[in-house]
């Protein structure tokens, strides 16, 4: 269900670039299966190697106009959840791991979606941010539509190199007074 592409696990870092939204060469769905998903049910993102990289892991979707498999992902986007440091002694820890769980919202519209994991490895301070990503396409049914998603951007676009924290040293401690990267959640 995750949209081919032809960068594997390589980053990107041309923040104006389309494939920020589904990764080089994942253009295109239409070799992809999507899969059904309720909402309020619980997917998971497997990696081939654990993240390693530290920075955040955050999660986006876009609704389709039509089928997910025919979008180019240039609609808007929310995202739904981040799953940032925790912060003990001198340092921070990142959740550095192969595999990341969420919840499909309960409140969102029933229809097709582009799922979006990245992640920002922010490792290189004074550099162009890294990013990892990864694109599913799902079907999600059983949502109530109750709530509108929100706030909406467009990728590219939602990320700047000036964006607070890109430039911070991840180890420090003082990455407790840095607000989550990118907008807030749905």
């Amino acid at each position: 269900h995750l949209r081919k592409n032809t960068n594997y696990n390589s980053l990107v870092t041309a923040l104006s670039s389309p494939d920020l939204r589904y990764n080089v060469g994942g253009a295109s769905g239409a070799s992809t299966t999507t899969v059904n998903v309720k909402a309020s049910d619980s997917f998971t993102f497997y990696t081939d190697q654990a993240v390693y990289h530290q920075g955040p892991i955050s999660l986006y979707m876009s609704q389709a106009p039509g089928q997910v498999a025919d979008y180019d992902g240039s609609g808007d986007w929310f995202k739904i959840y981040d799953w940032g440091p925790t912060f003990g002694g001198s340092g921070a820890t990142w959740p550095l791991r192969l595999d990341y769980t969420f919840k499909i919202p309960t409140g969102i519209k029933n229809g097709e979606y582009l799922l979006r994991i990245q992640s920002l490895a922010i490792h290189n301070p004074d550099s162009t941010p890294q990013l990892y990503i990864s694109c599913a396409q799902v079907n999600v049914t059983g949502g109530s539509g109750n709530k509108e998603p929100g706030p909406l951007v467009k990728i590219p676009g939602a990320f700047k190199a000036t964006d607070p924290g890109y430039i911070a040293n991840v180890s420090f401690s003082c990455l407790q007074h840095i607000m989550m990267w990118g907008e807030r959640k749905y």
